[in-house]
């Protein structure tokens, strides 16, 4: 089921965005990010949701080294 809908599981969301799952959490909480499904205490992220967020939210390193 998971991977037929292109879910991928919170361990994998927090490797590919690069944080740590209290992170993703309080994404999660602030309404920044939102599972796919939910079952039971396991969320699931659409793939491809995650990397749309990748690609439109810049890291803290590029922000730090970000000049005008």
């Amino acid at each position: 089921m998971k991977l037929g809908n292109g879910w991928i599981s919170r361990e994998d969301a927090t490797k590919l965005l690069k944080i740590k799952d209290v992170t993703l959490a309080r994404w999660v909480k602030f309404g920044l990010i939102s599972p796919a499904a939910i079952c039971g205490s396991a969320q699931y992220f659409d793939r491809e949701t995650v990397e749309e967020f990748i690609a439109d939210h810049i890291a803290t390193e590029e922000a730090a080294n970000y000049s005008e």
